[in-house]
């Protein structure tokens, strides 16, 4: 209807939720989203180092049991019946604590030496027979309670006849591992936090001035905008205030004449109707 009110209702959040906080809070979002997914592949990174050191490390001490072993098959020397085998696995035993036990089992799996008596004369997992016979010659598996290094045992032929395994427990890893995810995540949050102090701060230095200016400008044409008083007035904000009110000025005098131009000629008409 016309000359009816039209009463706004108040805003939703969504409304009043500025732009400015809006794509703060999405570079936030994209910065830890970012800054998450490179720690992510940095502990991977470091899990599969890790587990290759190790792995590395125990393989060469079965090297060094292995190459035993194969001297004594190329003189001749049955498998069952090699000297010395299982004082060499006690021997690296003693001199890493880390490690839980040392087999050596047939083509067949069947265990003839090991470090643990109880384990000889058994069949080790088809795992570890399957890990040795399709993989390369230095096998390992992850196990639920320690880490699995193989070594391919060969005659003087070079044909496959067993293989050596070392079992060493995953205490070792499993804490470097959740050591250095903590570290990484004190880091990004550290790295989160710092763009989000660094962003606010350049924020507020580098937009004051303009903001200061914008509220200047504004200031003549909008009654309600505030200026800081404490500042120093912008000479560019003063001529356009200058200008501003000039402009006003004129646009109220034409105004002003158009009225009195649309009055005289109300007059006149009526007074040529009158005749």
């Amino acid at each position: 209807m016309p000359g009816a009110t039209v009463v706004e209702g108040p805003q939703s959040p969504a409304v009043r939720f500025s732009l400015r906080p809006r794509v703060a809070a999405s570079i936030c979002f994209i910065l830890a989203s970012a800054v998450s997914l490179t720690g992510l592949l940095n502990h991977y990174e470091y899990r599969k180092y890790l587990g290759d050191v190790l792995r590395d490390r125990h393989a060469l001490v079965l090297q060094d049991i292995g190459h035993n072993i194969e001297a004594s098959l190329s003189i001749g020397l049955a498998l069952g019946e090699l000297p010395g085998v299982e004082a060499d696995m006690q021997d690296s035993i003693a001199q890493d604590p880390q490690v839980l036990s040392i087999e050596m089992f047939d083509e067949d799996g069947k265990v003839l030496y090991s470090t643990d008596e109880s384990l000889r004369d058994d069949l080790v997992s088809e795992d570890w027979t399957t890990e040795w016979n399709a993989g390369p010659r230095v096998w390992s598996r992850l196990e639920p309670d320690a880490h699995v290094v193989g070594l391919r045992v060969e005659n003087s032929l070079g044909h496959p006849v067993g293989s050596l395994a070392l079992r060493f427990s995953r205490a070792e890893f499993d804490d470097n591992v959740r050591d250095m995810a903590l570290r990484i995540a004190l880091l990004c949050a550290a790295i989160v936090v710092g763009f989000v102090l660094l962003g606010a701060g350049l924020s507020v230095f580098v937009t004051r001035p303009l903001r200061q200016r914008l509220q200047a400008l504004q200031a003549p044409i909008d009654p309600d905008v505030k200026t800081d008083a404490a500042t120093e007035p912008d000479p560019f904000a003063v001529r356009f205030a200058e200008t501003t009110a000039a402009a006003q000025r004129a646009v109220a005098d034409g105004a002003r004449e158009i009225r009195r131009i649309e009055r005289e000629a109300g007059q006149q008409i009526v007074a040529g109707g009158g005749r």
